[in-house]
């Protein structure tokens, strides 16, 4: 059995961060979208499924749960240096890496749905800190369809057929329809998706 078959403590979380303006048209049926579809590859007790509307109640959690959790799947509102909690407020980049990078604390996949995270300024902050391993995102706007399908596609090619997060990003930008426009970063680089405009 290769090693990319092999995952170990796998726990995904699904994260919704709601705004109240458009749960109930998009950020919950997404939120549903994928925590079925999860549910069909790993048993119950390896998906969590958290919904917040403010940065401390992130904090709480995250500072309580984090070396659970193996993979981060990130539903809400996003824009280039920043992220929408509830319906007013908006927490940029800096902010949200200084709460999710405890020390000591494990590497993570992270996968954000939220419009434009994927950009230059967003996706290199994240993919720099000491927790995230994997940082796959959006660099533009993103359909709420197309979003859950290009999911959908990444977490069977990783965990049901044991592809690297690298191949599994590649074969899910293939898979997914309409040419989701997703970026893969490493350590501050981008590995994978659209080049960054000169």
């Amino acid at each position: 059995i290769g090693n990319s078959l092999c995952h170990k403590n796998v726990t995904v979380l699904i994260l919704e961060i709601g705004d109240l303006e458009t749960e109930d048209t998009l950020l919950d049926p997404l939120n549903k979208s994928i925590l079925q579809y999860i549910r069909l590859l790993l048993p119950d007790d390896m998906v969590v499924s958290l919904k917040i509307r403010n940065i401390s109640e992130l904090e709480f959690f995250w500072k309580k749960n984090h070396n659970a959790i193996s993979h981060i799947i990130v539903i809400g509102h996003g824009k280039q240096n920043g992220i929408k909690f509830g319906p007013e407020k908006w927490i940029n980049v800096d902010e949200i890496s200084r709460i999710i990078d405890i020390q000591g604390c494990t590497e993570k996949i992270f996968i954000s749905l939220c419009c434009k995270t994927g950009n230059s300024h967003f996706g290199a902050r994240i993919s720099s800190t000491s927790v995230c391993k994997f940082y796959i995102a959006p660099f533009q706007s993103v359909h709420g369809a197309i979003a859950s399908q290009f999911t959908q596609c990444f977490l069977a090619h990783h965990l049901l057929e044991g592809e690297t997060p690298t191949i599994a990003f590649s074969h899910a930008e293939n898979d997914a329809v309409g040419r989701p426009n997703f970026r893969l970063w490493i350590n501050g680089k981008l590995k994978g998706g659209p080049p960054i405009a000169t």
